[in-house]
């Protein structure tokens, strides 16, 4: 009985899904495909379908992760981040390339020469 409850809670929950709760939990996710290629890109978007996996909530889930198989294809390690994280702390001169919006698409014009943003 407990499972079942679990995994109701966790449908519901789903369904009511808050970007705050998660962007407090996990901002960032180094190397999401775990490959070693010679290229890197940061995916600013979301973090979400890459802890929780996919499902029809909504389209941008499955939007963030088609662009991050995308560029694992094309041959880059894939680090992704979420666009809201204001407290990034990345080395943005490690990227060849930089995808998506949002604060860490900001900081990274401002800082691209830098070894470090805060």
């Amino acid at each position: 009985m407990n499972y079942l409850f679990e995994v109701i809670k966790r449908r519901i929950s789903n369904l009511f899904y808050n970007s705050k709760n998660i962007s407090s939990e996990i901002k960032f996710i180094e190397n999401v495909f775990k490959k070693s290629n010679d290229k890197h890109i940061l995916v600013s978007y979301i973090v979400r379908p890459f802890i929780y996996g996919l499902n029809n909530t909504h389209t941008n889930l499955l939007e963030c992760y088609t662009a991050c198989q995308i560029f694992d294809e094309l041959g880059y390690n894939v680090d992704v981040i979420d666009y809201d994280n204001f407290d990034c702390d990345l080395t943005f001169t490690k990227y060849d390339l930089i995808y998506g919006f949002g604060e860490p698409v900001e900081r990274s014009l401002y800082n691209r020469g830098t070894q470090k943003t805060k």
